[in-house]
């Protein structure tokens, strides 16, 4: 599976539907293509570059673990999952109304983010990964 480079920064980890809403998440999907293959999406707004590392999961929506830290599992309902600049996330009513729920990393130099492999396996760098090859239980949603 090719890895893709990422900017250092502050992201939040999550299904995408969680951090965006409405007519917003909407023209998300639009200017990006619904997000419709595993890769690195540049959302510009204002003159700045916000760089998205998506990925769909191996068996869509669901609760899957992680082995990145605190161990939180992951609620998915659009069928992927990726990092999104926390600034970006911020930007967005959905993104505000969550911010405590949210799951954040803070990478301190440009990392490699790795799509969904054949095992459902996708890669946040050294932070750690979320495992999509099989589902977590409910009850065990940390993030």
């Amino acid at each position: 599976m090719e890895t893709i480079k990422t900017p250092a920064g502050k992201y939040a980890i999550s299904d995408p539907c969680y951090l965006f809403e409405g007519d917003e998440w909407d023209d998300l999907l639009e200017r990006h293509a619904e997000f419709a293959c595993d890769n690195l999406f540049i959302e510009k707004q204002d003159g700045k570059e916000y760089h998205m590392a998506i990925s769909g999961t191996a068996y869509g929506d669901g609760y899957y673990a992680s082995d990145l830290p605190g161990s939180p599992s992951f609620a998915v309902d659009v069928g992927m999952i990726g990092a999104f600049p926390l600034e970006l996330v911020l930007r967005s009513p959905r993104g505000r109304q969550n911010q405590q729920e949210l799951y954040i990393h803070e990478f301190k130099s440009e990392w490699e983010f790795t799509p969904c492999d054949n095992q459902g396996v996708i890669r946040f760098g050294d932070a750690g990964a979320i495992h999509t090859g099989e589902m977590a239980q409910e009850t065990d949603k940390g993030d």
